[in-house]
């Protein structure tokens, strides 16, 4: 089974659903569909819109209406489980990324 790394960087890439248990390596649990597929929902040069689905330790990120990937976070001390905290990270250099439009709201 495919072991995501433990130190900081992505942990579930695009088409994968992956688990974070607390004190052991994260293991992808589930395929959402192929990786290069998936990246063609992207627009290049457009807006996309970008979706996360935060709900405890479990994020959906979901990409001009399609499923990217899922991240379950069952680390307590996680910063994925922290209330109130958001960030937009790069994962490459050199990028750029261009924010509108940024809407929160809280789930029940």
């Amino acid at each position: 089974m495919h072991q995501a790394s433990s130190t900081l960087g992505i942990v579930a890439w695009r088409g994968e659903v992956v688990n974070s248990p607390a004190g052991q390596p994260s293991t992808l649990k589930g395929a959402i569909g192929d990786r290069d597929e998936l990246g063609g929902y992207a627009k290049i040069n457009d807006w996309n819109q970008y979706e996360i689905i935060a709900r405890g330790g479990v994020l959906m990120h979901i990409l001009n209406g399609h499923l990217m990937a899922v991240l379950i976070d069952d680390d307590p001390d996680s910063s994925n489980n922290q209330p109130g905290k958001i960030g937009i990270e790069l994962e490459s250099t050199p990028a750029r990324v261009s924010v509108r439009n940024i809407w929160l709201r809280k789930l029940p």
